[in-house]
């Protein structure tokens, strides 16, 4: 990796790749990313993030995006999509996590007011 230096500035030292000239950047990056204005933009984000992944239409068109590229993996994640839509839009109706679950939940309720 060449480094030609300014006129009057010694030439960065770069040690494993690395341009040690970077290293006085780091207290500007840090007042940066510690300002009011970042982490009000980075809660802003975080906030629009969780509220879009509660829509069900955010699910949907992901699974639209995944499912054109047409990969059996992009398909795999596309009908996951769907599925968290559906779930999100409450179109399962009644779900029983597993076949027996109310046998399985006496047995433990049965045990619970022996103990």
């Amino acid at each position: 990796m060449k480094h030609e230096s300014r006129p009057g500035q010694p030439a960065p030292v770069v040690k494993h790749g690395v341009d040690q000239s970077l290293t006085s950047l780091r207290p500007e990056l840090v007042r940066l990313m510690t300002s009011d204005a970042t982490l009000e933009a980075i809660h802003f984000r975080a906030v629009h993030q969780t509220f879009l992944e509660a829509s069900v239409l955010y699910w949907r068109r992901r699974a639209a995006d995944f499912a054109v590229v047409g990969t059996p993996h992009c398909d795999a994640i596309a009908e996951a999509c769907r599925s968290h839509a559906r779930l999100l839009a409450s179109d399962f109706g009644e779900v029983e996590p597993w076949p027996c679950f109310a046998d399985d939940l006496a047995v433990v309720l049965a045990d619970a007011e022996v103990a």
